[in-house]
């Protein structure tokens, strides 16, 4: 199933039912993907901040947050220190 909605103008929301691993119970996710995006588009330090509250607050293991975290860093290096202190 996918639900689709404009969301602020440049955002679409998504909802898909995925499975998790190890043949986990089927879950539903929600994601935002920006509409139109543009090269030079920067992870904003409080999204991310916000994303790895989120996956620490649901057990999330460490390894997919610093992979999460080393991601946002390669996408704005200017914010880089910050994210690593996350």
């Amino acid at each position: 199933m996918t639900l689709v909605r404009p969301f602020a103008n440049r955002l679409i929301l998504r909802m898909y039912e995925v499975l998790t691993r190890d043949n986990g119970p089927v879950v539903t996710a929600l994601t935002y993907r920006v509409q139109n995006p543009k090269p030079d588009l920067k992870t904003n330090l409080e999204y991310v901040r916000h994303i790895v509250k989120g996956l620490r607050e649901r057990g999330v293991h460490k390894d997919y947050i610093e992979q999460v975290k080393k991601l946002a860093r390669a996408n704005y290096p200017a914010i880089g220190a910050q994210v690593q202190e996350l």
